[in-house]
Parts: C-alpha cells; sequence; structure tokens
C-alpha cells in the first residue's frame, strides 16, 4: 500500500508504471492510516483506453486514469475538479478555467510576474481539486497537474472563479448562477452514471452558492491582471 495526502485525504495510489512516479513525491503521506479510498488502474482499462487513444502509450495512459478515478471517489469528500489554473496571492486562491489553448495557464503566469513569485505560486495548472472543509471552498494541488506538472501539495481557501475568453479589451463581469453552472460542468468530469452525475451536480451547486464567479474576457497584458483581481478580490490597486 502506497499511502498519499492530496486535497487533505489519505489516498491509496497503485501504479505498475514508473515515468510519472515523480509527480507523486511530495504528496507522500507523512503518517499511516485508513486511507479514505483507493485508486488503480486495470489491465482492461489501460488497454481500452490505448484502443480509444493509440497515440498514448501505457504509463500515460494509466496515469490519465488514475487520475480519473482520484477525482471520481473525491466526489464523495466533499470535492471535485475543475479544469483550470488556479493561482495563490496573499493566502487566497483564484481560479481561472478555459477550454484547452484559450490562455488560462497564461493569464495565472502574468499573475505571477505582475505580484512576484514571492507573493504568488501556482496552486495546480491544469486539474486543482476543490473541496469544501468546514464550509468553505478550497483549491487544492493534486499529481494530476497537465504536461507541465507545476502544482503544490497546499490548500488554498478560493476567493473567486473566472471562465476566461479571448478578448482585445479586458472586461469582467459576474456570471449569473444558472451560466456558471453550465461552465463549470462543461470543464469537469461527468460520470457515466446517473448518481455520479448527482454528484457533481451537488458539488456545483454548492461552489457557485458560495464561491463568485465571473465571466473575464482578456488579451495578454498586466492591464488584465490588474482587472480581474481588483474586481475578484474586491481591492484596488495602487
Amino acid at each position: 500500500m502506497s499511502l498519499y495526502r492530496i486535497a487533505n485525504l489519505l489516498v491509496d495510489i497503485e501504479y505498475k508504471y514508473k515515468d510519472f512516479s515523480g509527480r507523486y513525491v511530495q504528496y507522500a503521506a507523512e503518517e499511516d492510516g485508513t486511507p479514505a479510498f483507493k485508486v488503480l488502474a486495470t489491465d482492461k482499462e489501460i488497454e481500452e483506453l490505448r484502443r480509444k487513444a493509440p497515440n498514448l502509450d501505457i504509463d500515460s495512459c494509466e496515469y490519465l486514469i488514475l487520475g480519473s478515478n482520484f477525482y471520481e471517489h473525491l466526489l464523495d469528500h466533499d470535492g471535485m475538479m475543475l479544469h483550470s489554473s488556479a493561482v495563490a496571492l496573499d493566502g487566497e486562491a483564484y481560479v481561472f478555467s478555459a477550454s484547452p489553448g484559450v490562455g488560462k495557464s497564461t493569464h495565472t503566469q502574468l499573475w505571477q510576474e505582475y505580484f512576484g513569485k514571492e507573493r504568488t505560486f501556482i496552486v495546480n495548472d491544469d486539474k486543482p481539486a476543490i473541496r469544501f472543509v468546514d464550509g468553505k471552498a478550497y483549491a487544492y494541488g493534486t499529481p494530476f497537474s497537465g504536461k507541465f506538472d507545476i502544482s503544490e501539495n497546499v490548500g488554498v481557501p478560493i476567493k473567486a472563479i473566472s471562465f476566461i475568453y479571448q478578448s482585445p479589451d479586458n472586461k469582467i463581469e459576474p456570471m449569473p448562477q444558472s451560466k456558471a453552472i453550465a461552465s463549470i460542468l462543461n470543464q469537469t468530469i461527468r460520470p457515466a452514471n446517473i448518481n455520479g452525475m448527482d454528484k457533481v451536480l451537488n458539488a456545483i451547486e454548492k461552489i457557485v452558492a458560495t464561491v463568485p464567479v465571473y465571466s473575464l474576457g482578456c488579451n495578454i497584458s498586466h492591464d488584465a491582471v490588474k482587472l480581474s483581481y481588483s474586481v475578484m478580490s474586491g481591492k484596488k490597486i495602487i
């Protein structure tokens, strides 16, 4: 049994292949105990994924399945995954979601440029876990962190979430709750069974009821950072 502490949960992860083993190192548990759940990728699951995506090697298939299984189990522990880049600034997390290629990672990198890396860090650059602890939503790093593996084994309270779209002019506005639900659903896992989907929808409803959600049109500039920060944080940049 290999124990890891991820999203403040003790998890048993069983893997056979080594290419991604380094991603788990910072999450290795320092204590023994009964895991909240176990994740593994069966040979059948790996072979099925390889048939669907023949360009993926066996290590990548196992890694992707482990991540998917982890996030499905997370639904039973007051949490879910949001495909996004989460940046922490002064102890609060700002989560930026979008489809691949839109620029969420570019935007959070601009936050680090503008505010400085002594004040900011990336919690997870691809698939942070969002989990409620004592009624408050936190963004957690996980080993499932995209091709560049940018992640920290921390949990940071979420200040706000923004869905990014490309725009020559910078603009941000609150997102209506119905649109926020649909946007989050479009950027998370969708279990094949009804029970799993019910859990996803319940988690999303809890997020939009407690975390401000915005729509952010932005270009690649520090002006976009200043606007998004000032609105999402409620603080003026002097």
